[in-house]
C-alpha cells in the first residue's frame, strides 16, 4: 500500500525517525507509546496510515520531564533529527535529519486525578489570564459525553485537549503498555494496553470501516499543499475502507519491508478479529469493575448502618 499524501522519501524519513526516537526513549528508560493517528495505523494496517501525514508519539509526563534535555542531545548525536520544544502549544516536534519539512509529534500524557484537575488546566490561557466564559465548559461537555472515568490520562496541553478532547485514556486502557502490534519496520513499538475502545471514542464508531484524509498539516507544509492540490484529494474527506487499505505502508528499502501477506499480522480479517477480541476483553473488565464498585458500596453501607 502506498501513501496518498507522502512521497516515498517522506515515508522513509518518518519511519527512520520514529525508530530513532523510540530507541532513544528506551535508552533513557522513558515510557512512551504511539497515539492518535499512529495508534490507529498500528491497529488498522500495522503501519503509517495511507491517508496520514505524520507520526504521533506520547511520553508519560513523569518520565518526559526527566529526560527531555537528554533526549535532544541523544537524537542529535545519533543523527536521528532535532528536538524542537513546543513549536506550537500542543506538543514538541522531532524533525527528521533527512527530511526537515516533516515532523514527528511528541506529546506528553498527564494523569488527571479528577475532573476538577482537568478543568484547572483548561481554565487558564498561556499568559495566565482566565479563559472566556463557556470555553472550559464546552470542552468538558465533550469529554463528559464520552463517559470518562477518573483518574484518566490526557495531554498536558490545553490546546491539544481543546483540539482532541476525546483522546483520553482510562488507567486500564493505557497501562501496562504492550508491544505486540507492528508499525511498518518497527516490529514491536509500544502501544496502549487497550487501544480499541479508545480509538472508537476518539474517532467514532466507523473508525474501522472508513478512512479520513488528514488535513491538520496541509496548510503548513508547502510540499503537502502542492501534492494535495495536484492530486485532487480533499483534506478532511472520508471514504470507505477497501481491503487494500488494511495493508501496511512500506519502507522503500527492501531490507526494511515487512511481509504484507502474513494474515496473522495484516489484513481486514485480522483487524476485525483483533477489534472483536479487544471489545470482549473490555466488556469483561467493565463487568468486573462494576461488580467491584457495587461490593464497595455495599461494604460502605454496612459500615454506616451496622
Amino acid at each position: 500500500m502506498q501513501s496518498v499524501l507522502l512521497s516515498r522519501r517522506e515515508v522513509d524519513a518518518l519511519y527512520d525517525c520514529v525508530q530513532g526516537v523510540a530507541e532513544a526513549l528506551d535508552t533513557l528508560g522513558a515510557r512512551w507509546c504511539l497515539v492518535a493517528g499512529s495508534l490507529l495505523g498500528a491497529v488498522r494496517s500495522g503501519s503509517l496510515l495511507f491517508c496520514d501525514d505524520d507520526v504521533d508519539l506520547a511520553v508519560l509526563e513523569e518520565d518526559y520531564l526527566s529526560v527531555r534535555s537528554e533526549l535532544g542531545t541523544l537524537l542529535h548525536s545519533r543523527g536521528v533529527g532535532s528536538l524542537v520544544t513546543r513549536p506550537w502549544p500542543g506538543s514538541d516536534h522531532v524533525r527528521p535529519a533527512r527530511c526537515t519539512h516533516m515532523w514527528l509529534d511528541l506529546f506528553v500524557l498527564r494523569r488527571f486525578e479528577s475532573r476538577e484537575d482537568l478543568a484547572a488546566l483548561l481554565r487558564v490561557k498561556a499568559n495566565g489570564q482566565p479563559q472566556p466564559a463557556g470555553y472550559c465548559d464546552a470542552i468538558l461537555a465533550r469529554i463528559d459525553g464520552a463517559s470518562p472515568r477518573f483518574p484518566l490520562w490526557h495531554y498536558d496541553s490545553r490546546k491539544a485537549i481543546e483540539l482532541w478532547p476525546c483522546e483520553f485514556f482510562a488507567d486500564a486502557e493505557l497501562l501496562p503498555l504492550r508491544r505486540d502490534l507492528p508499525f511498518g519496520p518497527l516490529a514491536a513499538p509500544c502501544v496502549p494496553a487497550r487501544p480499541v475502545r479508545h480509538l472508537l471514542r476518539a474517532y467514532g464508531a466507523d473508525v474501522f470501516t472508513t478512512y479520513r484524509i488528514a488535513d491538520s498539516h496541509v496548510d503548513w507544509v508547502k510540499e503537502l499543499r502542492e501534492r494535495v492540490a495536484a492530486s485532487g484529494l480533499i483534506p478532511g474527506s472520508k471514504g470507505r475502507l477497501e481491503d487494500v487499505h488494511f495493508l501496511p505502508v512500506q519502507h522503500s528499502l527492501r531490507a526494511r519491508r515487512v511481509d504484507a501477506t502474513d494474515a496473522s499480522r495484516y489484513g481486514r480479517a485480522k483487524v476485525e478479529a483483533f477489534v472483536a477480541r479487544e471489545l470482549e476483553l473490555d466488556a469483561e473488565h467493565c463487568d468486573r469493575h462494576c461488580e467491584g464498585a457495587a461490593l464497595e458500596l455495599r461494604t460502605e453501607e454496612r459500615q454506616r448502618h451496622p
